[in-house]
């Protein structure tokens, strides 16, 4: 198979990842990559895909302040897991760097992004994450519940790689609809206390706060709504004192003129 740039085509897709198409067909970028490694030997088009990748990745960490959700589970899948491959090969070269070897039964670590892929053909069993046990989850629940500040997490995208190996991965991890109940009450709390924390912020009048351990998903939750309030706060504020200004210099000149109520005809 020839790939060539007048065959191959690349577009940028919503969630900022990479997908190439041949006439009809849709490959990943896991999938290309592994083609273009393996059977291209145009070192000017590998070098023009990797432009691509980098140019790709850097638009993400730029992008990464003002990420909604979707854009950041994508960036979850870059976590790097643990498998235990039902297959042997040697290693893959891919432009991120060399995954591998593989060997039949014996773990190795990978990305989530790698892993979802290896599990959704069946050529792997996935090793659930250290803190994705209902044991760490009840007690990271328990801390988060008594201490007032946000306790670390074990991973910043903790929700997002949940949501992402129960989805794809639920046979390989050990009470995983319990799991999921967990996370997502830990989440609760976490955003109950964002919004206690925006209200006291708020009523308060400060014009700073410091909050330490907020993930980013938590962050893309109350983003939206959080600095248009704030907004519409400070238009009320200032539209207030430009009325009480008005009015302290109405009264000002109210009780000039009766003051002196015949100053002009004295003039005249």
């Amino acid at each position: 198979m020839s790939m060539t740039s007048s065959v191959m085509k690349v577009k940028i897709v919503k969630t900022y990842s990479v997908q190439f198409r041949r006439g009809s067909e849709t490959f990943s970028f896991f999938d290309m990559t592994q083609i273009i490694l393996s059977t291209c030997r145009s070192k000017k088009f590998k070098s023009a895909v990797y432009e691509i990748w980098e140019c790709n990745v850097k638009l993400l960490l730029f992008l990464h302040a003002n990420m909604n959700p979707s854009e950041l589970e994508f960036l979850a899948e870059k976590e790097i897991v643990e498998i235990v491959p039902k297959f042997t090969l040697d290693t893959i070269c891919l432009m991120e760097g060399n995954l591998g070897p593989f060997r039949a039964g014996l773990p190795v670590r990978v990305p989530l992004w790698v892993a979802l892929d290896f599990r959704r053909r069946e050529r792997c069993t996935l090793v659930p994450p250290d803190w994705m046990n209902i044991q760490a989850l009840e007690a990271i629940k328990k801390e988060e519940k008594t201490n007032e500040l946000f306790t670390k997490m074990p991973n910043e995208h903790y929700m997002a790689v949940t949501v992402v190996i129960c989805r794809s991965c639920s046979q390989d991890i050990p009470d995983s609809d319990r799991v999921q109940v967990l996370v997502k009450d830990i989440w609760d709390n976490r955003i109950a206390k964002i919004r206690t924390a925006i209200d006291s912020f708020i009523k308060t009048g400060s014009s700073f706060a410091k909050v330490n351990n907020l993930t980013q998903m938590e962050i893309a939750n109350v983003r939206p709504f959080f600095p248009h309030a704030l907004e519409q706060i400070h238009r009320m504020r200032q539209n207030s004192q430009e009325a009480l200004i008005n009015l302290n210099n109405s009264k000002s000149q109210s009780q000039s003129d009766s003051m002196y109520p015949d100053s002009d005809r004295m003039t005249q």
